[in-house]
């Protein structure tokens, strides 16, 4: 069906119902129309707009762009988070972005987008940048600490000798508090860890079977594990072992949110249209992510007053506790180029990572 300017006027009321900004786009990349939702973030009224060329209107990222040239030419839709635009007149912002061809007959397309503030920008940025001074605190945790609870524990075991029964409670209290800080600071220390030097060519399937086989017959043994794979999935690199851990760090989170029984979802899927945003070294980097793993579980899920901030270090609602299995999740996700997303979805709780495919 062929679609004309008259008709999209027609459709204004359903299009300005929509509580996001859209736009759409002709072949030649002007603009045809703009809901009331694109004028408030552009900041111009939409007589100021019609007509004009979007990149006139938006500078975004280069190949947007050109990808969403092609999603005219070759008919397929695509999103993108975290891009970086300049709106004329209005400055530097991010936003993320949903593009498809309205129709197989004609060169329209329609553009979503909403404003991904600065605030989430900074948190993001700040998450690795916690995860990557927590590297350096480490090493100086590891030395600072572990060399007089060396010393410490020495000293108790001397005491032990010549301490009387009733006291010796003392003793076992001293020994195991520093068992516990050794723990603590060996668990610190895998942030130090770089395992890009063991990276092979996995299947994915491989490390999750390893992750629930030991799941099953251990702190997930009366837990019902549900599997839907992908089966089409193609390689990923990496380090089996910190792969092991994070999926271990996921699954073991969820099975403790449902308590001693219930279901988790453990799913795997190719996503070839996302793509996400990485932050190195203060930039923004763009990698393809299509791997997707995800846990659901209908736990007790992510309490309010800490969901912004469950991948910062010693962030916990748990009583007993640390607060690093999912900074050391994201940590080895990053190590592999990839990413997690945690969201809600009707009762369900849901952790994402996003694995890019290995480069042949």
């Amino acid at each position: 069906m062929k679609i004309d300017k008259k008709q999209i006027e027609n459709l204004d009321y359903l299009f300005s119902s929509i509580p996001i900004s859209l736009l759409i786009i002709q072949g030649n990349l002007k603009i045809l129309y703009l809901n009331n939702y694109a004028e408030d973030y552009l900041s111009i009224s939409s007589k100021n707009v019609i007509g004009k060329k979007l990149n006139d209107i938006i500078s975004f990222e280069k190949n947007i762009i050109e990808s969403i040239e092609k999603s005219l030419n070759l008919n397929f839709s695509f999103k993108e988070k975290n891009i970086k635009v300049d709106v004329f007149g209005k400055g530097e912002n991010y936003i993320n972005i949903f593009f498809s061809k309205m129709n197989d007959e004609e060169d329209l397309g329609m553009l979503l987008f909403e404003n991904f503030s600065y605030g989430k920008h900074d948190q993001l940025h700040n998450i690795k940048k916690n995860n990557l001074s927590l590297s350096g605190f480490s090493s100086l945790m590891s030395h600072e600490i572990k060399t007089p609870l060396s010393s410490i524990s020495g000293a108790v075991q001397l005491l032990e000798t010549n301490t009387s029964e009733s006291d010796k409670k003392f003793i076992k209290i001293i020994k195991e508090e520093i068992d516990r800080i050794v723990h603590l600071v060996d668990k610190m220390s895998l942030f130090d860890n770089d395992r890009s030097s063991y990276f092979k060519t996995l299947n994915i399937h491989d490390v999750l079977s390893s992750v629930l086989t030991a799941a099953r017959v251990g702190f997930g043994k009366d837990i019902e594990f549900i599997e839907s794979y992908d089966p089409s999935l193609p390689y990923i690199e990496g380090d089996k072992d910190s792969l092991v851990q994070l999926f271990t760090n996921l699954i073991k989170n969820s099975v403790e949110a449902i308590g001693k029984s219930g279901k988790i979802f453990v799913n795997t899927s190719f996503n070839s249209d996302v793509q996400f945003k990485n932050i190195e070294s203060g930039s923004m980097k763009r990698s393809f992510l299509p791997i997707e793993i995800s846990i659901k579980d209908k736990g007790v899920g992510v309490p309010s007053e800490i969901l912004d901030q469950i991948f910062d270090p010693f962030i916990t609602s748990k009583f007993d506790g640390s607060g690093l299995g999912l900074p050391m999740a994201l940590k080895i996700a990053s190590d592999h180029q990839g990413t997690i997303n945690h969201r809600n979805k009707d009762g369900y709780t849901i952790f994402s990572v996003s694995l890019p495919v290995a480069k042949y």
